[in-house]
């Protein structure tokens, strides 16, 4: 609601914040003393990476309700909500797609952590670790593309196509430029970032696996990038079908 209003700037800081709490939260639920601080952690280790997440993305809905209350020019409440059929027919034309995207990605998402928790807590708290890293960087690029489904809508539902166009090249081209600036900074960082969360590097085959998957993040930050540019571009075009 708040995107299609054009208040991305909120979302974006509230996904962020939420990124933020799942990085601090992991290391504390994970390990049984937490990294850098030295402070006794929980050690609930797989059970304990779920827990932050968890605790992470009920921080983002809290965050979001109170946003769209605040800020939002349209205020809905459910005593004054009526079903109506068509609109209804309407809306799962539109979102069918996306859902169903969305829900393979979850899909696979779901078995990767089965696979990955066969290997350990180490092995696991690298991955998950890592990918708060890439949910950092990855940060600007998402916010782009959800400004550009609302931008691109506006100018498609005005007839004005070739403003949409020039307004989506001039956002792929900082969308790649922040984009290099992420795979260069992780590619050629890696100890400093991983230092600020693995400050005891006792733990060999965590360091190993952090060091390893964040190599691959450089390229994962580059490609999640331009995904972000496209899924917004085509979703303000009323093209979900080409969206996740």
């Amino acid at each position: 609601m708040l995107n299609a209003q054009g208040r991305t700037r909120t979302i974006t800081m509230i996904s962020a914040a939420s990124s933020i709490s799942n990085v601090i939260l992991d290391p504390i639920f994970i390990f049984a003393t937490i990294p850098f601080v030295g402070l006794t952690g929980l050690n609930w280790g797989i059970e304990g990476a779920g827990w932050a997440t968890v605790i992470a993305k009920a921080l983002l809905l809290v965050l979001a309700i109170r946003a769209v209350r605040k800020e939002s020019e349209i205020q809905i409440y459910l005593k004054h909500v009526k079903i109506d059929k068509e609109v209804m027919k309407e809306i799962l034309k539109v979102a069918w797609p996306s859902a169903f995207g969305y829900g393979g990605a979850a899909l696979g998402f779901t078995v990767l952590n089965g696979l990955i928790q066969s290997y350990g807590t180490s092995v696991l708290a690298a991955y998950s670790m890592v990918n708060r890293i890439s949910d950092l960087l990855t940060q600007p690029q998402m916010g782009i593309g959800a400004a550009l489904t609302a931008i691109i809508g506006q100018n498609m539902g005005a007839g004005l196509f070739e403003r949409g166009h020039a307004i989506f090249r001039r956002a792929l081209l900082w969308v790649l430029m922040i984009s290099t600036v992420g795979c260069i900074v992780v590619f050629f960082f890696q100890s400093p970032i991983l230092g600020i969360f693995i400050k005891d590097r006792s733990d060999a085959v965590l360091w190993a696996n952090a060091v390893e998957y964040l190599n691959y993040t450089a390229f994962i930050i580059f490609f999640m990038g331009l995904f972000s540019a496209y899924n917004g571009f085509f979703q303000g075009c009323g093209r979900d079908e080409n969206t996740p």
